[in-house]
């Protein structure tokens, strides 16, 4: 018999607002990128070479940018759904788990407490 899995749920689900602040942050970062180059768009001009190039130049690397901010986001978001998922699941287990008799007086069963769970 394998010996059972310890988990502290209260301990997992601590890291959910520490994600959801990363991806305040980033999702910040993308709409200052984008409010901050806005008015910089035609700096450059629109229709002579020079705008052209710099467009070619400079267009590529931020839409790459804001798209990986983007994918930062969609990431962080099922990193919280994962862990509630996790938590969840590990307190269902918990729940249909029963505390096996070691045999009473000097062979108690392990303490633990609510948070922790076994998994088998």
């Amino acid at each position: 018999m394998s010996e059972p899995v310890w988990v502290d749920t209260d301990r997992m689900g601590v890291v959910i607002p520490q994600i959801v602040e990363l991806d305040q942050q980033a999702a910040a970062a993308r709409s200052g990128l984008l409010e901050g180059l806005a008015p910089l768009s035609n700096a450059a001009g629109t229709d002579d070479a020079a705008a052209k190039a710099f467009y070619a130049s400079h267009n590529a690397t931020r839409d790459m940018v804001v798209s990986a901010l983007s994918d930062f986001s969609k990431i962080a978001n099922g990193m919280v759904t994962g862990v509630h998922t996790m938590v969840r699941g590990y307190e269902a287990t918990e729940q249909g788990n029963t505390v096996p008799n070691f045999g009473g007086g000097d062979n108690p069963p392990p303490e633990h407490t609510p948070g922790d769970h076994v998994r088998p």
